[in-house]
């Protein structure tokens, strides 16, 4: 864990967390790291193992204290392949690409003030085995729009990008079009 300093850029070394040390998990083969949009939490994602490690972050240290990890026993979604995450901008929804599930999970993220703030839980989710829906085949990266309207999905096995219409209340999504480099 570095901290950035706002002015000169300098980056200052503060901690490191390692898998099985101070009784962390979910940190064999991390590919990505996503920060809550308020600074408090980070999520770490490991596509190997199909886990989400999750960590309370001191917004004055930057120093990280890990808090629990999800795997699809605690989720009820297979994670298997998560090597993309997203939050919408007031962070109630963090959404998560299963690569090898040809899905994207939508988990809601408790915003409270208590001591659960950050915990994750099943919202709902999309896969390219529901009806109507196309472009998740080894979906890979996620992209929410400004306007927080859309989410947009790639996926490299299947050379699309998939686009979704996004609830802002229930975070749900519903597939709208996509674009594929494949000839017809």
């Amino acid at each position: 864990v570095f901290q950035r300093d706002a002015q000169t850029s300098r980056l200052t070394w503060i901690q490191s967390v390692q898998q099985g040390i101070g009784g962390v998990s979910g940190l064999a083969d991390v590919s990505k790291v996503v920060v809550s949009p308020d600074g408090r939490q980070v999520y770490a994602l490991s596509p190997t193992t199909g886990a989400i490690a999750l960590f309370e972050r001191n917004t004055t240290s930057s120093a990280l204290t890990w808090r629990t990890t999800y795997d699809q026993l605690d989720l009820g979604v297979g994670l298997g392949g998560i090597d993309s995450a997203v939050f919408d901008a007031d962070g109630q929804f963090l959404y998560v690409a299963s690569e090898f599930e040809n899905a994207i999970h939508v988990l809601a993220r408790d915003t409270g003030t208590t001591s659960t703030r950050g915990s994750l839980s099943p919202a709902s989710s999309i896969r390219q085995s529901d009806a109507g829906v196309t472009g998740l085949v080894g979906v890979s990266s996620l992209a929410i729009t400004a306007d927080g309207v859309n989410l947009y999905a790639s996926s490299q096995s299947g050379d699309t990008v998939a686009w979704f219409v996004r609830d802002s209340i229930d975070g749900r999504l519903r597939f709208a079009g996509l674009r594929t480099n494949l000839a017809a």
